[in-house]
C-alpha cells in the first residue's frame, strides 16, 4: 500500500494506519508506505504523531514505513511497485481532487479513495474502492476486498482506471 502527500492532517493518515491495524486484526498481510514532505511547524508536529501512532503498536511497526518524499520523477517507480493507492483526504470544507489518485490509476493501479468527488470516477468496477471518510473500520473493510480479490481483478481494476483517466482526465482529453 502506498499513501503520497504532505505531511498534513487532512491526508488522513491516522484514519489509514487505524484502518490498516484492524485489517491486520483480520489477517491482511500488508506493508504501507507513507512518503510526503513536512514543511511546516503542524506538518511537523503531525508527522511526529505518526511515528507515535506507529511505534505504540506492535501490528504496525513492521508494517508502515514513514519516508521522506521523492522527486516527480520518481513516482512512477514507486507506484509500479505498489497493489494499491491509499487516498483518506479529510478536507475541511470543499472536496479537493487529490492529483495522485489520478496519477495512480494512470498508472493502472487501484486507488482507494473517501473523497466523494471521486464518487464516479471510481463506480461500476469489479471492486469498491470508496470508503467512509474518517472511518478507519470501512477502510479496513475495503483494504480486505482488496486483498480477496487477488492481482488479477486488481490488474483489471487499474487497467480500466487508467482508461478512464486517458478518456477522461488526460491533457488530450481536455
Amino acid at each position: 500500500l502506498l499513501a503520497l502527500g504532505r505531511m498534513t492532517a487532512w491526508k488522513g493518515y491516522t484514519t489509514m494506519l487505524a484502518a490498516l491495524e484492524l485489517a491486520t486484526e483480520q489477517g491482511l498481510d500488508a506493508m504501507l508506505e507513507i512518503r510526503g514532505p513536512a514543511l511546516t511547524a503542524a506538518e511537523h508536529d503531525h508527522l511526529a504523531e505518526l511515528r507515535r501512532i506507529v511505534s505504540g503498536s506492535a501490528a504496525l511497526r513492521s508494517r508502515v514505513a514513514l519516508e521522506p518524499p521523492v522527486s516527480r520523477d520518481a513516482i512512477p517507480a514507486l507506484l509500479a511497485g505498489t497493489d494499491v493507492l491509499l487516498s483518506a483526504t479529510q478536507p475541511e470544507g470543499s472536496e479537493t481532487l487529490d492529483k495522485v489518485v489520478y496519477e495512480a490509476s494512470a498508472a493502472g493501479v487501484p486507488v482507494l479513495s473517501s473523497n466523494v468527488a471521486l464518487d464516479e470516477f471510481l463506480a461500476d468496477l469489479p471492486l469498491g474502492l470508496r470508503f467512509a471518510r474518517r472511518d478507519p473500520a470501512d477502510l479496513a473493510r475495503a483494504l480486505l476486498e482488496v486483498a480477496a480479490a487477488g492481482p488479477e481483478v486488481r490488474a483489471e481494476v487499474g487497467e480500466e482506471l487508467r482508461q478512464r483517466v486517458l478518456s477522461g482526465h488526460s491533457v488530450e482529453s481536455w
